[in-house]
């Protein structure tokens, strides 16, 4: 099967490695430099036991998209729409559209662009940080759900990530797995982001620990409205063990605000807000971390 992922940050690296173990794998970058040291070095992930030399192809010749059977973006979230338009003619018209971008509302932007019946979404418990240009640390691992809105996802799809070391399931309802990793990602990521501060360190801290209950309560509350129901209580127990269980882990929007980026916070905790919102729902917590996270990417890490 012949893969093209768009995006060579962190996470579009991790999936390029693991995923060019079952697959023809190309990564599409702007810059041409990177992709050749890339092509040259490999990418070296470093995991908890180890390390692994993975070969994935780097390009930025957007021809070689051709023949590709499945288009996974790994771009920025607010740079969805630029970007599809800048590949958009490039896609075959018989490929499918995977999006395991972190936050909400991807759908409704790549709908736009191509039909129902050909994009996937996704959510992953993997997360990892990039330690320089050819090598990556894998943070964090766990399931990755995939599904489509009406259609079934085609059974190869599911069987090459397996077959890749990742562990992969087609999810009968992708809006409740896109609201249960919102859920992490809207108190624990976006915890991290407040405090400039790995995962880990979350988890030692019983104060940081209350922002992210904190946090979570009011995305709970969000989700039930919007008819998607989860225990607080357990999605806050987990949460507890994933800090706990989590080593040197950060995470994308505070590497973000760390080297200075935009983050993806509209489609994290500004999509709480939104939905809120529109129920009817006041989340204050929520609304600050919007607003202190956007004073951040404006003023600098030090506010």
């Amino acid at each position: 099967m012949r893969v093209s992922i768009i995006g060579d940050g962190a996470m579009g690296l991790l999936f390029a490695s693991y995923l060019s173990l079952s697959a023809d794998v190309a990564v599409f970058s702007r810059r041409n430099e990177r992709s050749e040291l890339r092509n040259r070095n490999g990418i070296t992930v470093l995991v908890k036991d180890g390390r692994r030399v993975f070969h994935p192809v780097f390009t930025t010749d957007k021809s070689m998209m051709a023949g590709s059977e499945l288009v996974i973006l790994f771009v920025k979230s607010a740079s969805t729409v630029s970007v599809i338009d800048e590949y958009k003619e490039f896609i075959p018209d018989d490929a499918y559209i995977m999006t395991l971008q972190n936050g909400a509302g991807h759908f409704e932007e790549l709908n736009a662009f191509f039909p129902e019946d050909r994009i996937i979404i996704g959510v992953t418990e993997h997360n990892a940080s990039l330690s320089d240009e050819c090598t990556l640390r894998h943070g964090g691992t766990g399931p990755t759900e995939i599904g489509m809105m009406e259609c079934e996802v085609p059974a190869w799809i599911p069987e090459v990530f397996n077959a890749s070391s990742i562990d992969t399931s087609v999810s009968s309802s992708v809006m409740e797995s896109v609201w249960r990793k919102l859920l992490t990602n809207s108190s624990l990521s976006t915890a991290t982001a407040l405090l400039m501060c790995s995962i880990d360190e979350i988890g030692r801290s019983g104060a940081a620990f209350s922002l992210v209950g904190r946090l979570l309560k009011e995305a709970v509350e969000t989700a039930a409205s919007d008819g998607y129901s989860f225990s607080y209580d357990d999605v806050l127990s987990m949460l507890r063990e994933k800090a706990g269980n989590a080593c040197n882990a950060y995470t994308s929007i505070y590497a973000d605000i760390l080297n200075g980026r935009k983050t993806e916070v509209d489609y994290i905790s500004g999509y709480v807000v939104k939905r809120a919102q529109a129920n009817g729902i006041d989340v204050p917590y929520q609304r600050a971390a919007v607003d202190i996270i956007h004073a951040k990417e404006e003023i600098g890490i030090n506010c």
